[in-house]
């Protein structure tokens, strides 16, 4: 029994393109029979791939990974990951698995994921009652927006943020690695800074190869 709703629930709605929203409505529509309960609350459209984060009364978050149609355009909508924050935080810090240097904050986390989807891609997602974690790594190159408020951290890395949302980006001869954080900015920048840029790398070479 959740005790207060999510502090998610205040985060910041964003508006889908209207290319992905009828194939991310349809495809939440196979694991929630209720789309129209269901806000979006971050959206990383990185031209070889997307990703859409959604939470959904009173305790669901969702993330679905897509990739382009090869014909026609448009993208199709990967399997949908989905974890339920059953509980309000019980410790400051936890320590999802692989990809950070030490626990997080913002803890427990609940987590969801998959080794290796179809497009040989590893997809993860945590959840608590505050912040919300997706790390992915695919073959794909990730192709920053022209729009997004990028600020080069190396040659290969980028962070973007906009209100409630951090995303790292780092581009790698074997494809890319996206960490998405959504929450209060505090654990966001702490968490962005915990990233084992090393490890994901290699998993990103298993993953892929």
């Amino acid at each position: 029994m959740i005790s207060a709703e999510p502090m998610w629930q205040h985060l910041v709605s964003v508006n889908l393109d209207p290319t992905l929203h009828h194939v991310v409505d349809e495809r939440v529509r196979t694991v929630d029979a209720s789309p129209t309960d269901v806000t979006y609350r971050l959206v990383a459209n990185f031209g070889n791939y997307a990703l859409v984060v959604y939470t959904a009364p009173p305790s669901t978050v969702g993330l679905v990974p897509l990739v382009p149609v090869t014909a026609g355009g448009g993208y199709t909508a990967l399997q949908v990951l989905t974890v339920g924050v059953s509980a309000p935080p019980r410790a400051a810090f936890d320590r999802p698995r692989d990809g950070f240097l030490a626990a997080l904050p913002g803890g427990p986390y609940a987590a969801a994921s998959v080794a290796r989807s179809p497009d040989q891609s590893s997809y993860k997602l945590y959840a608590s009652n505050d912040t919300i974690v997706v790390v992915v790594l695919t073959p794909r190159p990730a192709v920053l927006p022209s729009t997004a408020s990028s600020q080069p951290q190396t040659a290969a890395r980028s962070l973007i943020e906009t209100t409630d949302t951090s995303i790292a980006v780092e581009n790698t001869p074997n494809g890319s690695i996206v960490v998405g954080v959504l929450g209060p900015k505090v654990h966001r920048d702490l968490i962005i800074s915990l990233i084992d840029w090393e490890l994901l790398e290699r998993r990103l070479g298993e993953v892929s190869s």
